[in-house]
């Protein structure tokens, strides 16, 4: 996990490094003075940028999955684990963050999206799946979409969704 002055953009320069053992950082989310960040089989780990020269851990969350992209709301992580599924993490805590609820389904779960009450989620196997998440304690699939391909990538505007298909192209 790199922080970067992009102050002059011909010339970023790191300010700081955190590296943890072998992890693999995936995605990162800001909120405030705090960063979470996935790792492959690192889990989730929150921490204090408030000083951006000397980045501190301060919370951590490991079941020992493949997490990846991650959305945080409302004192919430939302967390894709490749196997597992979306990991819903109450953080509002962050120095103690704990497991509310997993959703499940098959197939990998590699990307989501929060909007109001609801999780997009990218499945590679499935496609696109729409997750009530009003109780993030019981999370129902409320809805699906899939036409083949290999999502990746997730982005929504208003009412569409963008969805990064592998070979099929933006969809």
């Amino acid at each position: 996990f790199d922080i970067i002055d992009i102050s002059d953009p011909q010339k970023p320069v790191r300010l700081s490094q955190y590296r943890k053992g072998d992890m693999l950082a995936f995605s990162v989310d800001i909120v405030g003075s705090l960063a979470f960040v996935t790792g492959y089989k690192a889990g989730l780990r929150i921490l204090n940028i408030s000083n951006a020269k000397n980045p501190t851990l301060i919370g951590e969350f490991n079941n020992g999955g493949e997490t990846n992209a991650l959305q945080v709301k409302d004192g919430k992580a939302y967390v894709c684990d490749k196997m597992q599924g979306l990991e819903i993490i109450d953080v509002s805590d962050p120095t103690d963050p704990r497991l509310l609820s997993t959703y499940k389904d098959e197939g990998s779960t590699v990307g989501v999206q929060i909007v109001d009450n609801l999780a997009f989620l990218i499945n590679w196997e499935l496609g696109l799946e729409a997750v009530d998440i009003s109780d993030p304690a019981h999370p129902v699939k409320v809805g699906s979409f899939f036409d083949g391909g290999r999502p990746n990538g997730i982005q929504i505007v208003n009412d569409l969704i963008f969805v990064a298909d592998g070979s099929d192209g933006l969809e």
